[in-house]
């Protein structure tokens, strides 16, 4: 069997109290702290609150990176803070963690080489000239950020500048190196001009450019990063559902399944969201082949789910390394 085609399917008296009311009273009680705890939790994650197109779901993001552990070891993740701050429109918190971020990094390809050094050299030539601008055009936006980037950096724990192999004189000299030039950047911007009339220049292209991301990312018609993720999330639940209850598969599988589970899929290249799911099904025969699922979905202008239609398209014994690329598993195979 190679694959199978298939059209789309679609009380007591006085002050006394009843015990079953005390603790049903109780129990909502709880319910309501619970509730409370799980509204409190982000929703979604950290990748998709920080790609979000709602600036306080990308605050908060940014503020759990910030106070992420896990970015001290790993300090490029401020470049990304830096960029999902300035998108959503944030300046100076965008310019805090972009120098931060500069700073930790420098110190630590010190230490660690690898590719290091090209990635803070990528990040430079990528997230600066959107985040730089800003702060070059204004001198006391420059000398708030600079203090607040060296007012946290001598507060918070750095594993590369804390360690025993920095205490040598020549990386000494080096951290100063680093840190004088951190401290001269808002002089250099009152004591020059020019500097601050190209930085006015570039901060207007880089206005433009953030005006053609906004609008590409969050514009009418597109769904928010943390909804996709989520919608994707449910395509793929519901997709295995149907393949577990399709009465097709269920034949074909000799009527009782084991396991099934999405194998990969394609994206919608307007939505980003899965279009076709290949879904492995093991059968308690033992029996395995791979159902084709497609997903068809609508947004509407206020970016929301519009619909979601999903349909077994066919089944195949083909795996991945049996099938050609350039065809259509479903009519070519």
């Amino acid at each position: 069997m190679k694959k199978t085609k298939l059209e789309p399917n679609c009380a007591s008296k006085g002050n006394r109290f009843n015990l079953k009311t005390n603790v049903f009273l109780y129990g909502l009680f709880f319910l309501n702290i619970l509730a409370a705890s799980v509204d409190a939790a982000p929703v979604g994650s950290l990748d998709a609150r920080m790609a979000s197109c709602d600036p306080k779901i990308v605050h908060e993001a940014v503020k759990e990176v910030l106070q992420d552990p896990n970015t001290l070891k790993e300090p490029l993740t401020l470049f990304r803070a830096a960029s999902s701050a300035r998108i959503a429109g944030d300046k100076e918190e965008a310019a805090f963690l972009y120098l931060a971020g500069r700073l930790r990094v420098s110190r630590q390809v010190l230490f660690e080489r690898g590719d290091r050094p090209q990635l803070l050299s990528i990040m430079i030539m990528t997230t600066g000239p959107l985040i730089l601008p800003a702060l070059q055009a204004d001198s006391a936006l420059a000398q708030r950020t600079v203090k607040r980037v060296m007012d946290w950096d001598a507060a918070t724990p750095d594993p590369f500048r804390d360690r025993e192999a920095a205490k040598t004189t020549e990386i000494q000299q080096k951290f100063s190196e680093l840190n004088k030039s951190l401290k001269e950047l808002p002089e250099k911007i009152q004591n020059d001009p020019s500097i601050v009339k190209k930085a006015q220049d570039a901060e207007n292209q880089a206005a433009f450019q953030l005006k053609v991301i906004h609008a590409k990312l969050c514009g009418p018609g597109t769904l928010d990063a943390v909804d996709i993720e989520l919608i994707s999330k449910r395509i793929k639940r519901e997709a295995e559902n149907l393949v577990k209850t399709n009465p097709f598969v269920l034949e074909q599988a000799g009527g009782s399944i084991s396991f099934v589970g999405v194998n990969a899929l394609k994206e919608d290249a307007t939505t980003t969201l899965p279009r076709r799911l290949t879904v492995y099904v093991y059968a308690k025969s033992e029996k395995t082949f791979f159902a084709e699922v497609d997903a068809v979905t609508t947004v509407t202008p206020d970016r929301k789910l519009g619909s979601l239609k999903l349909s077994l398209a066919c089944i195949t014994t083909l795996g991945f390394g049996e099938r050609d690329p350039s065809k259509e598993v479903c009519l070519d195979d």
